[in-house]
């Protein structure tokens, strides 16, 4: 009887030390303060009519005229208070028409060029390799919140005679703690 209740007690030890082992083998991190959290957001602006079409990450939309003029800012995006973007992409998806010429940089209010500087050729065939990546010129950090823009140029003709096109945005950004 000894030897049966030995026994018990050196499997039950033996269970209790495995399941110390198994749990020891997840670490679980819960930071007190995780800090910023990087995201990527997409928008997409298209011909529409007399305007054009934002499309928001969460699928809703907004309109802006199409300017009567050869350039424009169009906001994409309000960047929240204490906001820093760390990358911007752009590319056509469906190459744009009725201009002879159009293009686009990304930037935020005051610094049009912020983003990506170098004018993207919105009228250029669409393909995999047409795209334009940039890192900030300068830092993007918005203590007060700013306007991510894209600025529209044509040389010859008004934007409002763009009759088809859409381009697509991608920001990674983040909110610092």
């Amino acid at each position: 009887m000894q030897n049966l209740g030995l026994m018990i007690r050196c499997l039950l030890l033996l269970f209790v030390a495995g399941a110390a082992i198994q749990a020891q083998s997840t670490l679980h991190y819960l930071p007190l303060s995780p800090g910023g959290v990087p995201q990527i957001a997409k928008w997409t602006v298209e011909n529409s009519g007399s305007n054009l079409l934002i499309t928001k990450p969460d699928g809703t939309t907004t309109t802006v005229a199409k300017a009567g003029a050869t350039t424009q800012s169009v906001t994409v995006f309000a960047l929240p208070a204490n906001a820093t973007v760390l990358s911007c992409t752009v590319k056509t998806g469906t190459a744009f028409t009725g201009t002879t010429t159009l293009t686009a940089t990304l930037g935020i209010t005051g610094t049009l060029t912020a983003c990506v500087a170098t004018p993207f050729d919105m009228k250029a065939a669409v393909s995999t390799s047409n795209f334009s990546v940039a890192l900030p010129t300068t830092p993007i950090v918005s203590f007060a919140g700013t306007n991510l823009i894209l600025a529209l140029t044509s040389t010859i003709d008004n934007l409002s005679s763009i009759s088809a096109g859409s381009i697509t945005v991608w920001i990674t950004w983040m909110v610092l703690p």
